[in-house]
């Protein structure tokens, strides 16, 4: 086509691809679809649907290139890298889903031990607080401390509601038998005996 005036030329669909390629090449480059001839191996000629890119040749005087593929060259191609990828992504998606399992059966019986020593930790405080207000409003008469097993900060929690707990008791106690013991001095001294003494110490 040397020499040959292709301003003009169309393809059965009425594109004028050249002015379409030389216009996307002015724009910085871009892609036309149109049909054109393609030679088949019998030496015949048939149409076919054509993919082609320009570009305008920096400084050479708005002179452009463009290269073209037809449709039908491609699709084997295609559908050969598009299958390629469905395996690739089946395969990773199956190797997603398996370890995901793997890891969802390893950490769910961490997280139900976490969980379950969390609610035995927070009901045996639960318990050992109300017990201890019970036996300060005198609804009880003896309290428990908590036992301690671990070192976590439950168990350190534990350790010092079981100190100030131990503390509370024994001040109540010392407390009840200074009481008791003013009570029977007063009954001494009323009876005449006045060398009666407190020993407890409230």
């Amino acid at each position: 086509m040397i020499g040959t005036d292709l301003h003009n030329a169309k393809d059965e669909n009425g594109i004028f691809y050249v002015r379409e390629l030389y216009q996307r090449a002015l724009d910085k480059g871009g892609f036309v679809t149109f049909h054109f001839t393609k030679p088949q191996p019998n030496g015949e000629n048939t149409i076919a649907e054509k993919t082609a890119y320009s570009y305008l040749i920096p400084n050479a005087d708005d002179l452009w290139i463009s290269t073209g593929v037809y449709k039908d060259t491609l699709e084997p191609y295609i559908d050969r890298s598009l299958e390629e990828l469905l395996s690739f992504f089946s395969k990773s998606f199956f190797k997603t889903v398996l370890f995901s399992i793997i890891f969802i059966l390893i950490i769910i019986p961490f997280i139900f031990i976490f969980y379950r020593n969390l609610i035995v930790g927070v009901q045996g405080i639960d318990a050992n607080i109300t017990s201890f207000f019970n036996f300060i409003n005198h609804k009880t008469k003896n309290v428990s401390t908590i036992e301690i097993k671990s070192n976590d900060e439950f168990g350190q929690i534990s350790k010092t509601i079981n100190e100030n707990i131990l503390a509370t008791k024994q001040g109540l106690e010392q407390d009840a038998k200074a009481v008791k013991e003013s009570v029977e001095t007063v009954g001494v001294v009323e009876s005449g005996n006045l060398t009666a003494r407190i020993t407890a110490n409230p």
